[in-house]
């Protein structure tokens, strides 16, 4: 007879995402509202309500660009060393297999090496 254990984990509650993301959607929505009330307004206010839309629009652009929450982390020197090896290596493959057995050799070298 064999012996057999289960276990019972509690399911994780989900995390709920923040209302305060800009959504493109939302503002050709409001675009399309704004524009269907133009049509009953005169041509000067309509004038007046595009310039208004566009600058909000330049100014969410501009603010999306200056404070990009995702903004992904800077590269360190030894990750783009390995990169540009690496890609040395699998080109002098083709070309030349001994020369790239010679550059994965230095490339191994200068890593040892550079190691802090």
């Amino acid at each position: 007879m064999a012996l057999s254990s289960t276990s019972i984990q509690q399911p994780k509650a989900p995390t709920g995402t923040p209302l305060s993301k800009f959504d493109p959607a939302s503002a050709l929505l409001a675009t399309l509202l704004l524009t269907m009330y133009a049509g009953k307004a005169s041509a000067k206010q309509l004038r007046k309500l595009k310039r208004q839309v566009a600058w909000e629009a330049f100014k969410t652009k501009a603010k999306s660009f200056l404070h990009n929450p995702f903004k992904p982390a800077s590269v360190s020197d030894r990750t783009l060393i390995y990169i540009l090896i690496g890609l040395l290596v699998i080109i002098l493959i083709f070309v030349s297999p001994i020369a790239a057995i010679a550059a994965l050799l230095l490339g191994i070298l200068l890593v040892l090496l550079l190691r802090r």
